[in-house]
């Protein structure tokens, strides 16, 4: 899938722009049954857009959403007044509006909190097209409400998805991680239907046959289940595919559309099935569909990662529908093709991304890819189609294709936890692969030694310059506190020194970088507290360089320009990014043009323009032409690593416990 964005080059030296990518992750769509042209899309980040003209054009319609960023999960028009609309979200509740998404307010009153984490997650919403006053809500329970939303009543049964038989409203169906139930009195008793099923399987999208309602479709484990006696037995219509979303065409109940990896189709009520269109769905997966009411022939497919898209031919062909949406990920870390700065790869909350054009388009590449790639990019100065990452599983990947397709690597000997990569610069068969533990492998990955399982690192860097030189920004368990220290390796990880001369005693380092020129010459970023910190002779003692930074504590980032050694960046949390022309002797903020002052990465390109990854996108700053020099440098990637390796921190990474600061377009 591409994913398209269109951006003017920066104008001048230290003017930030936009440089995308451009992903708007769909959890709902919900038509006007009334006026179908009016069409609702709920984003997991940007809150809610709507459409008057089918999806040609969108308009965010947030007003009176709480909260920084809105996480919306499940939507549900009025089939009587459609004008009223209720929008269920993560962590705020459930919203209503009555002048069709105008304003919004919360309608929380009885709705059950999550008692470990305290917020509200509403993952499905249904309406009685009988009596739109009852609305259920599957907010962890089930929950039932008669008045419109005013107050909620918690039912005795889980929910994660909820269905109204459209005959006989007494009829209900939920989905839970664990099965299906049925209550045929409105809700108040429930009965588990799960003959046929796997055992104990999450049940992700129901269905109900609009003409015959005992006939019902789940996607559930891998495969798609049909029950044709209201539930009482399913048998696996073995589609072959995972489905994650079930539509059915209301006019003509045995067209049946399936999205998961790709969009399928059944005309014959799920006896066989046809892959559509699979463009759609390139490196992506399809998170809900919705048929038009009354003109049957249009579908509209929401993705995970690509936004909307439109088929006016029951599936056959489909346009992209994305016109007015602007989402951003949150950018983790940063890689450029050593020779080119036009290829740009980029790790997101929403997966991989590559672009050929400095940033104007992008795709996704995270086939092969499970779980989220917090980790660095790591691109293989010899063959630069070589690249490697790690997701937040824990999982080591390998591509040998410019991120077309990952290959899980062979975890190392006695751990399932290193979560990043480091490849030797002199040699690129030889990696070390960190987090509870250092370890190498010397065939590319295919094998592994353990050279150390007592550190837990969460940064890994290596000496261009002498190979056997490493720095790590690691905590020992026996040490009894929870700071990363800037430990040293000169005999390629099989040894490790503290070197904290000079450093805040309570570091925790998020960053080092050495000197292209001169790798004596090293630079340390620390986030709680202590700023930036330089070497000049190799680690052995450190002087905090942070005149002119302001808010240095939260230093979250750093970035040294391959062929001006002198010039370097950082990112500050709360702070954006700030310049230094001195080698850190003093620095200036250069934030003109940034919308968020949460730095998460910084790199330079071969060709000088600096980048930052933040928590709303890709930000460049153009410099003066640089000539191509490859320099590995690395930056923190989440402050949450040793949450997964260490169990020192929660097991969120601390990205997502940040105060962010975001500025107002200009």
């Amino acid at each position: 899938m591409l994913i398209m964005s269109s951006f003017a080059p920066a104008t001048a030296a230290g003017q930030w722009v936009d440089k995308g990518p451009e992903t708007e992750f769909i959890r709902a769509i919900a038509i006007d049954p009334l006026h179908p042209l009016v069409v609702y899309a709920a984003s997991d980040g940007s809150g809610i857009f709507k459409s008057v003209d089918g999806g040609g054009h969108w308009s965010s319609i947030n007003t009176g959403l709480k909260g920084e960023s809105h996480f919306i999960r499940s939507l549900a028009i009025d089939p009587v007044n459609p004008s009223i609309v209720y929008a269920g979200s993560f962590p705020y509740g459930v919203y209503k509006s009555i002048d069709g998404g105008g304003h919004w307010s919360t309608i929380n009153e009885g709705l059950t909190i999550d008692v470990e984490d305290l917020y509200y997650t509403v993952t499905a919403l249904a309406i009685d097209p009988s009596n739109p006053s009852v609305i259920f809500a599957a907010a962890r329970y089930l929950h039932k409400s008669t008045d419109g939303g005013g107050h909620w009543t918690a039912l005795n049964v889980n929910a994660t998805v909820v269905e109204i038989d459209p005959h006989n409203t007494a009829i209900i169906y939920v989905g839970t991680d664990d099965g299906l139930y049925k209550s045929i009195d409105d809700g108040s008793n429930w009965t588990a239907i799960n003959a046929g099923l796997p055992l104990s399987t999450a049940v992700r999208t129901l269905a109900i046959d609009p003409v015959n309602t005992n006939v019902l479709y789940a996607g559930c484990g891998d495969d798609l289940y049909k029950s044709a006696d209201g539930g009482a037995n399913w048998a696996p219509l073995n589609t072959g595919f995972t489905a994650m979303t079930i539509v059915i065409n209301p006019s003509h109940p045995s067209v049946i559309y399936a999205g998961g990896i790709d969009v399928f189709k059944s005309t014959d009520a799920g006896a066989h099935w046809t892959k559509l269109n699979t463009a759609i769905a390139k490196n992506d997966s399809v998170s809900v569909l919705a048929v038009d009411p009354i003109h049957v022939s249009i579908v509209y497919a929401g993705l995970l990662r690509g936004g909307v898209f439109r088929s006016a031919t029951a599936g056959d062909q489909w346009q992209l529908s994305n016109t007015g949406f602007k989402m951003r990920p949150e950018v983790f870390s940063i890689a450029f093709d050593p020779d080119n700065s036009l290829i740009i790869y980029v790790a997101t909350d929403e997966g991989l991304y590559k672009s050929l054009d400095g940033g104007g388009h992008w795709d996704a590449i995270n086939r092969g890819l499970v779980g989220i790639a917090f980790a660095p990019i790591v691109i293989d100065q010899f063959n630069h189609t070589v690249i490697y990452t790690a997701t937040d599983l824990p999982c080591l990947y390998k591509s040998v294709d410019g991120g077309l397709n990952w290959t899980a690597l062979n975890p190392p000997p006695g751990t399932a936890s290193a979560g990043a990569v480091a490849v030797d610069p002199s040699n690129s068969s030889t990696l070390y692969a960190y987090g509870s533990g250092v370890f190498k492998s010397t065939d590319g990955g295919d094998h592994w030694a353990t050279l150390n399982n007592e550190l837990r690192v969460r940064l890994l860097v290596i000496d261009p310059s002498d190979s056997s030189i490493l720095y790590a920004a690691a905590v020992d368990p026996l040490v009894q506190d929870y700071f990363g220290k800037v430990y040293k390796s000169t005999d390629g990880g099989v040894t490790w020194q503290l070197v904290l001369t000079g450093l805040h005693k309570l570091s925790t380092v998020v960053a080092i970088v050495l000197d292209p020129t001169d790798s004596s010459t090293v630079y340390a970023a620390i986030y709680l507290g202590g700023g930036v910190f330089k070497s000049t002779d190799g680690g052995n003692g450190w002087t905090a360089i942070n005149s002119g930074i302001s808010g240095y504590d939260s230093v979250s980032a750093l970035a040294i320009d391959p062929t001006h050694p002198s010039i370097i960046y950082a990112g500050i949390n709360s702070a954006g990014v700030y310049r230094s022309a001195d080698g850190g002797a003093s620095w200036q903020a250069m934030n003109d043009g940034l919308l968020s002052y949460s730095i998460n990465d910084l790199a330079v390109a071969p060709n000088g323009t600096v980048y930052a990854g933040t928590f709303v996108g890709l930000y460049a700053a153009a410099a003066a032409p640089q000539a191509a020099v490859a320099v590995p440098t690395m930056t923190e990637w989440g402050l949450g690593f040793f949450a997964l390796f260490a169990g020192l921190l929660s097991l969120h990474h601390i990205n997502r416990k940040k105060t962010y600061f975001i500025r107002s377009a200009k």
